[in-house]
């Protein structure tokens, strides 16, 4: 009998995930590749787009250098195209081999949330934050408009593509025929809080939907009824997949204070959603996650500005072999008093418990898993914050940068006028505004006169004022 080569032998699932660094803001979004198993693409609000080897870990190109914010990515089902959506309402189509924008769409009036292609290439669908989705052909170049009652925070075709659907902003998730444009003809509603993404099954019987009110939502689309809920994230899901009879999620609260920043593993069974699998590294609000049956990897991007990859694989559900003596149980090494058998062991104290410690991946700081948040956020010596002038700055930078660099700093003129200008408005201020200036007289004397005493000049001094009518 033939022995297998160990090429095509399968890989070992790494329980930790691989950490790709490279982005100087929040990462919007994350898509693996469909054709490349060790290939990952990231967008980031810097407007860089990137993509990675998942196995080196090093950034192999980066397409997109500009000042437009990156909002989403996504690829082409070949692998071929990268899809971005930004700020400036614009929507673009990278040809990955040659590396350059082989396609424009302008049509929105608002940041673009999603971008995704008809599985069969032909269409492409973007959703905006004007309270609409449009359906582009890809040959004419024209579109088809889909109005919503409030923002579209994501989209998806169906797996036929005869559907559109989209998550709203009001709370409901909207189906529209592709083919009629003008209403809805199914509106799901369940959720209490935006809707902030969607996905539809491999094989388009069911719909994943997650929301701000921190649940997901799994529905069947022939009865539009409800079939399981997912509750266990502490703040808004933010992204949702399906991967095979699994869903994978990512959470945090992008607006302020995130404690959650996890990535959960979700099964279906009885109508309620069991969580499987708890995927941690994030120090801040999960932004995007992408799984993939391909590559067999769950990929997440973070306002932390990282990439974190894990290997997909399902924790088994063990059962204790029956023991003379009974199973040998234990308290838990890291302290959190939790008793464990033989085999629930390495599970927990290697992936699960929350007192386990691990390295800061800023500074390798060794703090608990519980704590890297707080760490992250108020401790770290190259944690950041965000100035007023919109900078993104090493805390320990903090005060020099406000003192020297910062654009918003007050600074005094240097005319000692007595004024203190905002350092990007000093330039306009010396010109422009300050009163002990220089100006030249305007009646053609060439005199050059302090700014606060030209109108004396004028009135008293100036040769030529007696072409000026007193009253």
């Amino acid at each position: 009998m033939e022995t297998p080569s160990k090429d095509k032998a399968p890989r070992k699932p790494n329980k930790t995930s691989v950490l790709l660094k490279g982005h100087a803001q929040l990462v919007t979004g994350v898509a693996l590749s469909p054709s490349e198993v060790n290939h990952v693409a990231s967008s980031c609000a810097d407007g860089q787009l990137k993509i990675w080897d998942i196995s080196s870990g090093v950034c192999l190109r980066t397409l997109c250098e500009n000042d437009k914010r990156l909002s989403c990515v996504s690829y082409s089902k070949d692998g071929s195209r990268l899809i971005t959506g930004d700020w400036a309402y614009t929507t673009r189509v990278w040809d990955i081999g040659s590396s350059s924008v082989v396609v424009n769409l302008n049509g929105h009036a608002g940041k673009i949330t999603a971008a995704r292609y008809r599985p069969d290439g032909m269409f492409l669908l973007t959703s905006s934050e004007d309270k609409s989705m449009r359906a582009w052909d890809m040959r004419k170049g024209a579109s088809v408009e889909y109005k919503a009652p409030d923002e579209v925070l994501d989209c998806r075709w169906s797996a036929d593509g005869q559907k559109v659907i989209a998550a709203c902003k009001d709370a409901s998730i909207l189906i529209f025929d592709a083919r009629i444009p003008t209403t809805p003809f199914q509106v799901l509603k369940g959720h209490s809080e935006w809707v902030t993404c969607v996905d539809v099954s491999e094989d388009g019987t069911q719909i994943l939907s997650g929301s701000v009110d921190r649940t997901l939502k799994v529905w069947d689309v022939k009865t539009w009824s409800l079939l399981a809920t997912c509750s266990g994230h502490e703040d808004a899901v933010n992204s949702c997949k399906f991967i095979d009879k699994f869903i994978v999620s990512g959470s945090g609260n992008r607006f302020w204070g995130s404690k959650d920043n996890r990535v959960l593993m979700w099964e279906i069974e009885e109508g309620k959603g069991h969580m499987r699998r708890s995927m941690l590294g994030h120090t801040d609000c999960v932004m995007a996650v992408d799984a993939s049956a391909f590559s067999s990897r769950i990929a997440a991007g973070s306002m932390d500005r990282y990439v974190r990859v894990w290997d997909f694989f399902v924790p088994q559900k063990r059962k204790e072999r029956p023991d003379s003596a009974g199973p040998s149980k234990a308290f838990c090494k890291w302290g959190c008093l939790k008793v464990l058998t033989r085999l629930e062991t390495p599970e927990h104290e290697g992936e699960q418990c929350l007192l386990r410690e691990i390295q800061c991946p800023e500074c390798d700081v060794t703090v608990t898993v519980k704590n890297l948040p707080a760490h992250a956020s108020q401790e770290c010596a190259f944690r950041t914050f965000f100035c007023f002038c919109e900078e993104q700055v090493l805390e320990s930078d903090r005060e020099e940068h406000r003192s020297t660099e910062c654009s918003h700093r007050m600074v005094p003129c240097p005319n000692e006028c007595g004024a203190d200008v905002r350092a990007d408005k000093l330039d306009h201020h010396l010109k422009a505004v300050c009163q002990v200036r220089e100006v030249r007289c305007s009646l053609g004397c060439s005199a050059a006169v302090v700014a606060r005493d030209i109108l004396h000049h004028q009135q008293h001094e100036c040769s030529n004022r007696y072409h000026i009518p007193y009253s």
